[in-house]
C-alpha cells in the first residue's frame, strides 16, 4: 500500500482521489499542500487498485483515504482523515466531520456533493461520472 510511517511514529497515508474530476482534482491539490510530511495525494489511475484493495468502483465513487495501518476510510472519512493531517484548524475540522454526531450529516453531504461534483467549480461538466 503506498502509505508510510514518519520517523516520529505518526501515522500517515495516502489520499486517492478521481483525476478525471476537475473539483476533486483541485481540492487534491490543495490537501497535498497542507498535510503533513509523510502522506501522499495519488490520482486513482496511478494507484496499484488491488494491492491496495480497491475495485475501480470503489475510487469512482467516492475519495479515499488509505492509512499506514488499518482500515481504507471512503468518503467524508476520508476527507476527514486528510483534514486532520493539514493540522492546525484543519485537523478540528477533520475531528468534527468525523465525529459519531456529525458523521451522518456529513456522510449525506458527501454524497450530495460527489453526486454532482460534474457541475461544481474546477469541473470540466466529465468527472469521470460516466464510465
Amino acid at each position: 500500500m503506498p502509505s508510510r510511517t514518519c520517523h516520529d511514529g505518526r501515522v500517515t497515508g495516502t489520499l486517492v482521489y478521481d483525476a478525471d474530476c476537475g473539483f476533486c482534482a483541485r481540492c487534491a491539490r490543495w490537501a497535498e499542500a497542507r498535510m503533513a510530511a509523510g502522506n501522499q495525494v495519488v490520482p486513482s489511475h496511478a494507484l496499484e487498485l488491488h494491492a491496495a484493495g480497491l475495485s475501480r468502483e470503489d475510487v469512482d465513487e467516492a475519495a479515499w483515504f488509505l492509512p499506514s495501518a488499518g482500515t481504507g476510510l471512503r468518503g467524508h472519512l476520508a476527507i476527514a482523515a486528510a483534514l486532520r493531517e493539514c493540522g492546525g484548524p484543519w485537523a478540528l475540522l477533520g475531528r468534527v466531520i468525523g465525529s459519531r454526531l456529525l458523521s451522518p450529516l456529513a456522510s449525506r453531504a458527501y454524497a450530495a456533493l460527489a453526486g454532482r461534483r460534474g457541475s461544481l467549480p474546477g469541473s470540466d461538466g466529465t468527472c469521470g461520472l460516466d464510465r
